[in-house]
């Protein structure tokens, strides 16, 4: 029942408690001589005091529904202000719930995509090391090869000439002497050696392997350490 239901009962019940007192019944009415005009002074004290009866006990049950419809109010309105502040605690809580829903949702992607990136990258490091591994053997491989095989002095004399040529002319000198070369059937071993302070190993390694390139050497690995390089080239 709303507060506008209240108040149209109370007064409603208030209006007929009214009507109730002030009117005398049916038999009251019937019993009742009508008064003759020389009465009128007789009865008007008896009626001013039967007013007064009336009126003192209607305006306490007034003073007293008026009191108990504030009350009504009052307790409908502290009512109200519970039915909200719930409410609120309601949606509260399902905001927290679907935030919390969300920060574990995003976590889990995220953990998810981390693991996918990690999985890419082993896999990735995978291949290089088999790479590694696969040039490593070619190496050893190829330098065994080239223990096994017998000079050819009249290839072997030629193309070391060729290589020897292309350690005094290339344009780093200063900065890359040749130490030994060794050919033999179809396999030469070439080492040479770094200055310290050299800083364009990239560069000459890109000419040596364009002259390899042009003479028919098809296969070439090489090995590094503390500068020096044991290189292997093969036809």
């Amino acid at each position: 029942m709303n507060k506008g239901h209240v108040i149209a009962f109370t007064l409603g019940a208030l209006s007929f408690a009214l009507i109730s007192t002030l009117m005398p019944s049916d038999s009251q009415l019937i019993g009742k001589k009508q008064p003759s005009d020389s009465s009128d002074n007789t009865l008007s004290d008896p009626l001013e005091s039967s007013f007064n009866n009336i009126k003192e006990p209607l305006t306490e049950t007034l003073s007293t529904q008026h009191k108990s419809i504030q009350n009504s109010l009052t307790a409908l309105t502290k009512s109200e202000l519970v039915a909200e502040v719930e409410r609120l605690e309601s949606e509260l809580t399902h905001a927290t719930q679907k935030h919390e829903q969300l920060i574990k949702e995003v976590s889990e992607h995220a953990e998810s995509m981390l693991r996918d990136k990690v999985a890419e990258l082993e896999q990735q490091m995978q291949q290089q090391l088999e790479l590694l591994l696969s040039d490593g053997a070619d190496t050893l491989n190829l330098a065994t090869k080239f223990e096994q095989q017998t000079r050819d002095d009249h290839w072997a004399e030629t193309t070391e000439a060729v290589f020897q040529d292309f350690f005094t002319t290339h344009d780093f000198i200063e900065f890359v002497q040749l130490k030994t070369i060794d050919c033999r059937e179809s396999i030469c071993k070439i080492n040479y050696q770094y200055a310290d302070d050299f800083e364009s190993i990239h560069l000459f390694q890109h000419k040596l392997s364009e002259f390899v390139t042009k003479h028919k050497f098809a296969t070439s690995q090489s090995q590094e350490a503390n500068g020096v390089v044991n290189m292997h080239i093969a036809k």
